[in-house]
């Protein structure tokens, strides 16, 4: 599915460099792997609803960022960061 994005792995990470998620890697089995999906940034801003918790949202037309994501109560909270790429988003957990 990455290859609908047109782009390379180092383009992709450093796309999520720039909103702030310095450990994000396309294929890296050790960091924290991006994931491609066809959900839409808005799928993400009404799923966010059915959360546990969640901080901070920021949003614009072709990214998104949820601060202290906690799905479940008692699950660790994580910063999700998603970037529209056109036909897919790419999604990494911080």
């Amino acid at each position: 599915m990455k290859d609908l994005t047109k782009m390379t792995n180092e383009e992709i990470e450093n796309a999520f460099v720039e909103m702030g998620c310095s450990s994000c890697m396309v294929d890296d089995e050790y960091g924290c792997n991006v994931v491609f999906t066809h959900d839409t940034i808005n799928d993400f801003l009404r799923a966010v609803k059915n959360y546990n918790e969640y901080g901070e949202i920021t949003h614009n037309d072709n990214s998104l960022i949820i601060a202290s994501v906690q799905p479940r109560r008692g699950d660790q909270r994580y910063d999700v960061y998603v970037i529209d790429f056109g036909d897919i988003r790419g999604v990494c957990n911080d």
